[in-house]
């Protein structure tokens, strides 16, 4: 409403005329407005007061308002998460559970940020919250195991380090009364090994009251760290004590031990101190000299687990062997610098208790590699494996006279690596001296056309072969282009006599699955079949994968799959070897830390671009 619209309906009647008239007025009427004016500003500045006062309610109410739409929305989005799988609503149990697989495998950290325990878990994990902080300190089995890994410059190489010890202190008396492990490795400070500088390692590591079931050491020089832990003088590196209850042990170097001397046997593994040995892991170089085994005095006839993986003569390995009487499963790898006569007429050597052994030749010979006379009538499952440089069609790349009988008993046989070029007879021969055999696994170059034939009792020639494996319900081919030689990887390579045809395999499993071979004559039926090749053979699955449709909906399990390296088996040579219990082989990259990881990530991606 414009000013010559207003009415002034709140002025005083008297006063609207001249509100309202543009004329002139007397000067008693101009001093009644006057007096008017004065009286009412008063009440100007009344309303102007409660106005400012209402408008900071507002500023007030505003602010309530703001506040109030934050504390809903908080609420509501605390509801939504509880409806939700969100971590933060996972159980306690559950909580543990990924707090456990999100322990390194076994080596904490890496040689470059050792000291960086923030950074790896389990004590990464108590600087999240104060729900996961309690989870975990309420978790014994996050703090059974510590790695302490020695490097130059080393603050541990310090003595009296007292924020160390009491830091392993308290790790481990987290762990309460569970068995405890620990990884002591000494890096390439030369230092390190001085009287003067040992014992404030050996102090952190071993003088806390702990007794450990799994050790592991290890060096670039495990002679010298052997002996140094052994030696008796004003500072004694450690207690026997802590060794009474270790069940298992773990050697490594990288290093060949070309410095380790035959002759002065290493005295700490004595019998009264490893009263409880039972499980060994062993790498100590590439290949061990002769002799060097004598070296270790371990009490070799309690022990029930050994894996050796490091290239042995086989001179050394009879003589072990021979000490093993204990043995429930081993893994060697046996080199020959020349055959013996196996026909010796030495008596046969029994080890009544062995269940699983693998043996992994390199052969350098045409001549057929003889087995010394053994009898383990306990063994189930065999794994028979060579590195071979050259392939001859004739050749048989092992003798088994001596071990038949051992073989007779089998149910379980892998025949592996890769690089192992072998006949198909050779394989048919190993397989009629196995007739119990439930389980076949496979990873060689060979004619796997042929051998399937003679699972059959089918021959191309016209002539019927004899039944082999007439118990046979599972079989695995298990030939990834990962090929291992001599100590050294080489990039993959395609086999030169790796023959597989989807039709003859496809017929060799409707034959089977029905349980009966050709010349009627009745065995197993064949439930299941795996095969992994490289995807040079892509058709070839495919293939079979098709012509297997019908035997698949009745029952028959049929895994097929393209890979790059072989799936059954992970071969410890060249390979950073850990506890029996923990799987013995370490995964790739394990020996670095999430900080190397990462920077290893940012130079492959500098790399690409």
């Amino acid at each position: 409403m414009s000013s010559s619209e207003y009415r002034y309906e709140d002025l005083p009647e008297n006063f609207r005329i001249f509100a309202r008239s543009n004329e002139a007025i007397s000067h008693s009427s101009a001093s009644a407005i006057e007096e008017y004016v004065t009286k009412e500003r008063a009440v100007l500045e009344q309303y102007e007061d409660e106005l400012k006062a209402l408008s900071r309610q507002l500023a007030e109410k505003k602010r309530l308002l703001a506040r109030k739409r934050q504390d809903l929305s908080a609420c509501e989005r605390i509801v939504q998460l509880s409806r939700s799988t969100s971590i933060i609503n996972l159980p306690t149990e559950i909580l543990q559970l990924i707090f456990l697989y999100s322990i390194p495998p076994s080596l904490s950290a890496c040689f470059r940020h050792a000291t960086d325990y923030n950074e790896n878990a389990p004590f990464s994990l108590i600087h999240v919250c104060r729900k996961w902080r309690t989870i975990a300190f309420e978790t014994p089995s996050l703090w059974t195991s510590v790695s302490l890994r020695s490097f130059e410059g080393s603050p541990m190489t310090i003595g009296e380090n007292f924020g160390m010890k009491n830091h392993i202190k308290n790790w481990y008396e987290r762990a309460g009364s569970l068995p405890k492990s620990l990884d002591f490795y000494m890096g390439e400070d030369r230092t390190a090994f001085d009287p003067m500088v040992m014992p404030g390692l050996t102090d952190c590591a071993f003088f806390q009251g702990f007794e450990f079931t799994y050790l592991s050491l290890g060096s670039r020089d495990i002679d010298s760290l052997l002996r140094t832990l052994n030696e008796e003088g004003p500072w004694p590196m450690w207690s026997s004590k802590i060794l009474h209850r270790v069940e298992s042990l773990v050697l490594y170097s990288e290093l060949h031990p070309h410095t380790i001397d035959s002759e002065a046997p290493i005295e700490t593994f004595s019998g009264e101190d490893f009263k409880s040995l039972r499980r060994l892991s062993l790498r100590i170089g590439s290949s061990l000299s002769q002799g060097i085994l004598g070296v270790f005095d371990l009490p070799w006839k309690n022990l029930t687990h050994v894996a050796i993986t490091s290239w042995i003569q086989d001179g050394d390995f009879m003589d072990l062997l021979t000490d093993l009487i204990s043995l429930r499963q081993g893994i060697f790898y046996i080199t020959y610098d020349e055959l013996w006569n196996s026909d010796n007429g030495a008596a046969v050597e029994e080890h009544p208790q062995l269940k699983d052994l693998t043996l992994i030749h390199h052969i350098n010979t045409f001549s057929p590699v003889p087995f010394d006379r053994y009898f383990f009538p306990s063994l189930q499952y065999f794994r028979l494996g060579a590195y071979t440089d050259f392939f001859d069609e004739d050749m048989k790349t092992f003798d088994l006279r001596n071990i038949q009988a051992t073989l007779v008993n089998l149910t379980s046989l892998s025949l592996w690596h890769p690089s192992w070029e072998v006949s198909a007879s050779h394989i048919v021969e190993l397989l009629s001296v196995t007739p119990n055999l439930l389980l076949l696994t496979v990873g060689v170059s060979t004619n796997y056309d042929e051998l399937f034939n003679a699972l059959i009792n089918n021959a191309t020639d016209g002539k019927k072969l004899p039944v082999v494996g007439p118990l046979l319900e599972d079989l695995v081919i298990d030939y990834g282009p990962l090929v291992y030689k001599y100590m050294v990887r080489i990039p993959p390579v395609r086999p030169k006599h790796f023959q597989f045809s989807s039709g003859v395999f496809s017929e060799m499993v409707k034959v089977r699955w029905k349980g009966e071979v050709a010349g009627s004559v009745q065995t197993s039926q064949l439930k299941k079949a795996s095969v992994f090749l490289s995807g040079w053979h892509e058709s070839c699955l495919e293939g079979v994968q098709d012509s297997l449709k019908e035997e698949v909906k009745e029952g028959f399990e049929l895994t097929l799959g393209f890979v790059d390296c072989p799936q059954t088996w992970e071969d410890p040579m060249d390979r950073k070897i850990t506890h029996w219990h923990e799987g013995l082989v370490l995964p790739e990259n394990s020996d670095c830390c999430g900080r190397c990881l990462m920077e290893n990530e940012l130079e492959d991606l500098e790399i690409y671009e």
